[in-house]
């Protein structure tokens, strides 16, 4: 749900952790102001780290106010607010969930395609509204979803891992090239694009990993069926190195050890996928959230500075809870 990035892993108390809560509720509020109070919950870390590139590139600071978020009752902190980049990421967003719904639906059978198409019908009003931001930025909206709806042709072949995670790569790098737009910095385009779509065909991949089990099970495509699972740690390192080789070279007028450190720490958190992936067994389960998961927004994984135990207890470096998130 919260994405394929993690938050930064800077030492605990720093300002830079701080930075990053701030733009993650930000985009928050931001969601819920421009779409619906329901859409705040769409916030995720991918986005979050969409809205911190800009804020990197923009010359002047980010505004702050000092309000809630997520928990109305908790005490007041500086949330990021009328900011460009949190507007596209906003809108970006929407208009992902809505491209997700919508090829869902394509996908799928009985329930599980009637199930998207509803939802995608419910969320129209605030697809057509993203896409008038996208549209109004000079963002080529229509030139990324044209793209998008191009997966299930490549998939129809039995593409393998490079050419189905075309798609998403191309338009990850256009979402992510096009905050050089936004902000005067055109001759940063290329980098940018380089940073997105490395990100975009990670994110397929690990998609495809994670999925792999009940595609077999549902009979669906998956481009670990097509090609030696063998091939794939080997492309992953690739993009690894390039993502982290796509960071170094953008000239960011702020923030950049913080962005480093959001491409770093997410990498450490994907080493698995250096090793070839397996199908056979039960599906691992996923980790339920602790309490020491959740804040005033999820923004802090205390997996950055500390280990939660599933009782809620955290082995931490800096304490025998995680203070280090507040979430005390």
């Amino acid at each position: 749900m919260f994405g394929y990035l993690y938050a930064p892993a800077p030492t605990c108390g720093s300002s830079a952790k701080s930075l990053y809560q701030s733009i993650f509720c930000g985009l928050s509020c931001r969601l819920s102001s421009d779409y619906s109070p329901a859409a705040r919950f769409l916030v995720n870390r991918d986005s979050t780290f969409l809205a911190l590139a800009g804020a990197a590139l923009a010359h002047e600071d980010t505004p702050m106010q000092l309000r809630t978020c997520c928990n109305p009752l908790a005490k007041e902190k500086p949330v990021a607010c009328h900011a460009p980049s949190l507007s596209y990421a906003a809108a970006v967003t929407i208009s992902g969930l809505a491209t997700k719904l919508a090829d869902n639906a394509d996908d799928e059978r009985g329930w599980r395609k009637q199930l998207p198409a509803w939802a995608g019908s419910l969320i129209s009003p605030a697809r057509d509204k993203a896409t008038g931001v996208l549209n109004s930025s000079g963002f080529p909206t229509a030139k990324v979803i044209d793209q998008l709806q191009q997966q299930s042709t490549i998939e129809a072949t039995g593409a393998g891992f490079t050419a189905a995670s075309e798609p998403t790569a191309q338009s990850y790098g256009q979402i992510f090239s096009h905050l050089a737009s936004l902000h005067g910095r055109s001759q940063l385009s290329r980098p940018l694009w380089m940073l997105g779509s490395s990100l975009g065909r990670l994110i397929y991949w690990k998609d495809a990993i994670d999925d792999w089990q009940d595609d077999i099970r549902r009979g669906q495509f998956n481009p670990l069926n097509h090609e030696s699972p063998d091939r794939l740690p080997a492309l992953v390192r690739a993009e690894f190195d390039q993502l982290q080789s796509a960071t170094a070279a953008i000239p960011w007028n702020q923030h950049a050890a913080l962005i480093s450190s959001v491409i770093d720490h997410s990498i450490h958190h994907h080493q698995e996928m250096l090793k070839p992936p397996a199908a056979g067994g039960k599906k691992k389960k996923k980790e339920k959230d602790s309490w020491c998961d959740w804040c005033d927004c999820y923004s802090c994984d205390c997996g950055d500075c500390c280990d939660c135990g599933s009782k809620g207890k955290c082995g931490c470096d800096c304490g025998d809870s995680c203070s280090c998130c507040s979430c005390d």
